[in-house]
């Protein structure tokens, strides 16, 4: 939200490699605050209180698209998706479940179904909650997000504090992944989830044996 309100402070990047970086730092930090209080509400903290954050959150986000706040609407949206995430993830804590909705929903993306790449170059739209929009150094739009990348941030977040799987490598390559697909302009969902599952791979195999065991 601080980058939002800075950025049109800051001297107007016109290029293509001004509006990428842009694009870039803006989409990292978002991804960062996502997943610290994604990972910072998954058990032990109750699930009633996910609830609670769900619904203040949004709340803040109603109050930003009424007013137009474009880009300053982003993290409050984007955290407020993030529940959504978490709360799937905390109801289905079992590896076999991460491992297959991760496939699944990365599959998708990939073909197309699940991902939305014109949101990434097209202009997102004053008050719309299904595009994370982020701003321009100078002003204007750098880049849009899809919705949906804020849902998996808090479902792979949680999944790894629930699953005691590598926390560290996992949040580092995620966050790698989020800025390669910002300054490509691809589809940021499945590169996100492939950085979830590389990392994890053997504990994810673990966990999955000891459920069929």
């Amino acid at each position: 939200m601080a980058v939002a309100l800075v950025a049109p402070a800051l001297p107007e990047a016109s290029s293509g490699t001004g509006v990428r970086v842009a694009s870039v730092v803006s989409a990292v930090l978002l991804a960062a605050a996502v997943l610290a209080v994604s990972a910072n509400s998954a058990p032990p903290l109750p699930t009633f209180l996910v609830v609670f954050l769900a619904v203040g959150i949004g709340m803040v986000a109603l109050a930003f698209d009424a007013t137009n706040a474009r880009a300053a609407a982003s993290l409050p949206e984007a955290l407020l998706w993030a529940t959504a995430g978490l709360l799937f993830a905390r109801s289905f804590r079992q590896p076999t479940v991460a491992v297959a909705v991760a496939l699944l929903v990365a599959g998708l993306a990939l073909a197309g179904v699940a991902g939305d790449t014109s949101s990434l170059t097209g202009k997102a739209s004053a008050g719309d909650p299904l595009t994370l929009e982020l701003a321009a150094f100078g002003g204007g739009q750098a880049l849009a997000l899809p919705a949906l990348l804020a849902v998996v941030l808090g479902a792979v977040a949680c999944w790894t504090a629930m699953l005691e799987l590598r926390v560290g490598w996992t949040a580092m390559l995620v966050l790698e992944a989020v800025a390669l697909a910002a300054a490509l302009r691809i589809d940021p969902v499945a590169p996100v989830l492939a950085a979830f599952l590389l990392p994890n791979l053997d504990r994810l195999a673990a966990g999955v044996r000891d459920e069929s065991a």
